[in-house]
């Protein structure tokens, strides 16, 4: 995974070395011997938090070594328990800079910071917040000569060792320590935590230290770091669901995917066409040029990020799979809530419930059958089976079963049905028999729904009993649209198959799953048309027709 970032930083437009995207909370303005704090925030739908994200000056700390400028409050003004021994420290880096580079907004800088004037706005509280200085409406931090000099400062001060690279198999200089963290995973410290590390007893054995245990150079380490924080920037190559954080990226321009693909606020279907950006855009590329798509299951922790997961996909299979996710929810075109394909966040709550905190294999799941085609394992449609059976029907549950079907979803045939095709007209003929009671007595509650899931998992039991309870006491009182509906699902069983007598013992998860497509199917065509029982009528022959 490292060696396909390092080689997709290639192609970004990334970070100038030594400085990366922080939340700031404070731009320090300064004019004419005078500072204001503006406290800075961000928007996001309707919502308004503390912060922005900027370029800055990259911390990596060794000690309490400061950084060019772009602090945090306790080493630019002193502030705190801890700015008393920070900020002298603070100081004496912008005066070694300014001796290099003799820039004058470093002059202005220095006499206000000795002045020991503190900016309005700004207490003791803020000591741990970071700030950005800006004169003339410019971040000082971004002028050219400055980033020069801090690139340089930054790599001096990287600890390092001459020998030959794991990525690129060139003899280098090698991180001792990486230089930089990885942010925005879940599970991990906002603060970032380490991608590569080797600190316990047990990476020592063949007399290794630290990062010999994976020599990385210096220059590969900064790309990949590089590369992945833009992917976990950008809405179009990454997605947290449930306790792990998804990446994926093409070979060129690094691809994403439409973050509403994975959102449980759009459910729209969408177009493949527009489902890949780049990350700098949130539109189409004018083409799809990557070859692979590469993905990538990350996990955090407090100190560490492991890579759960890595694969890779040809781009034109993956489209295909995406196709195939959306189109494989679609039951019926007749009813909105079956036509329209669900989210992945969406579907995962069909299995899970909301308290539920171990879904990592339910996530990977869903994300596998979306990005590589994979069948949906037996046990997610276990689950949403069983919610079915103790809770209720749902639109949503009803289209994660299509998707654990895709490609075997019964097919009618004139010969004999087999099991699938069994329990497809055997839902069908279930709604019809809930359908014809609720209608007769006028409530929800019906036999059918008592005895659901003896019925989806050993029909013989309960099947006879169900019906002639049905044909004795509610068809009588119901005109006869639910029966010339019934006579025609029987006679899809076919001549030589009785299902009083003939019915399988059992139906496993498939022949569950087909038997509520069957049902949802029935009730998109019941309920297409409302108006008077003849339409009903008329759907029921051009059915048969």
């Amino acid at each position: 995974m490292l060696r396909e970032l390092a080689d997709l930083s290639k192609t970004l437009g990334l970070n100038p070395i030594g400085y990366e995207y922080c939340t700031i909370t404070w731009d320090i303005v300064l004019s004419d011997g005078a500072a204001i704090a503006e406290k800075l925030q961000t928007s996001t739908n309707g919502k308004t938090k503390d912060g922005r994200s900027l370029l800055v000056p990259q911390i990596s700390r060794n000690g309490a070594d400061p950084v060019l400028l772009d602090d945090a409050s306790e080493y630019v003004f002193g502030l705190g328990d801890r700015g008393e021994k920070r900020h002298p420290m603070y100081i004496s880096l912008l005066e070694k800079c300014y001796q290099n580079t003799g820039n004058f907004y470093l002059e202005e800088i220095l006499d206000y910071l000795k002045s020991g004037k503190l900016p309005d706005g700004l207490t003791s509280d803020n000591s741990r917040d970071r700030v950005i200085i800006s004169i003339d409406g410019q971040q000082v931090s971004l002028q050219p000569d400055l980033k020069e000099w801090w690139k340089n400062y930054y790599l001096d001060h990287q600890q390092c060792e001459r020998g030959t690279c794991l990525l690129t198999g060139k003899e280098t200089s090698l991180c001792l320590k990486m230089p930089a963290k990885v942010k925005g995973v879940e599970g991990a410290n906002s603060s970032g935590a380490a991608i590569s590390s080797f600190d316990k007893p047990f990476s020592q054995s063949y007399g290794w230290s630290g990062s010999q245990n994976a020599p990385i150079g210096l220059e590969s380490a900064i790309e990949f770091h590089q590369a992945l924080d833009t992917l976990l920037r950008s809405d179009h190559n990454h997605t947290t669901v449930g306790d792990r954080t998804f990446v994926y990226w093409g070979d060129v321009e690094g691809e994403g995917i439409d973050s509403g693909f994975w959102s449980s606020k759009r459910e729209d279907s969408l177009n493949i066409k527009a489902l890949f950006n780049t990350p700098s855009s949130c539109n189409p590329p004018r083409e799809n040029r990557s070859s692979n798509f590469y993905i990538a299951s990350l996990m955090g922790n407090s100190g560490r990020v492991s890579v759960a997961s890595f694969d890779s996909v040809l781009a034109d299979d993956l489209r295909q799979n995406l196709k195939s996710f959306l189109e494989s929810q679609i039951i019926s075109d007749l009813d909105k809530g079956l036509s329209t394909p669900r989210s992945v966040y969406a579907l995962r709550f069909c299995a899970l419930h909301d308290s539920e905190k171990f879904t990592g294999r339910f996530d990977s799941a869903l994300i596998d059958r979306a990005l590589f085609g994979k069948k949906l394992p037996d046990y997610f449609a276990f689950r949403v089976l069983d919610r079915i059976y103790q809770d209720e029907i749902t639109a949503p549950r009803l289209q994660a079963l299509a998707l654990y079907l895709g490609n075997t979803m019964p097919i009618q045939l004139k010969d004999k049905p087999d099991s699938k095709q069994i329990a497809y007209i055997l839902g069908k003929i279930a709604f019809l028999m809930h359908k014809a009671q609720k209608d007769a007595q006028g409530s929800d509650s019906t036999n059918v729904l008592r005895s659901l899931r003896t019925l989806a998992t050993t029909p013989n039991l309960v099947f006879s009993r169900l019906y002639y309870g049905c044909e004795a006491h509610h068809l009588p009182q119901l005109q006869g649209f639910i029966a010339k509906r019934l006579y025609e699902a029987f006679n899809e069983f076919g001549e030589e198959f009785n299902p009083a007598t003939d019915l399988p013992q059992t139906f496993g998860l498939t022949e569950q799953s087909c038997f509520f497509m069957g049902w949802a199917k029935t009730k998109a065509e019941i309920y297409t048309k409302k108006e008077t029982a003849s339409d009903l009528t008329d759907i029921a022959i051009v059915t048969q027709a």
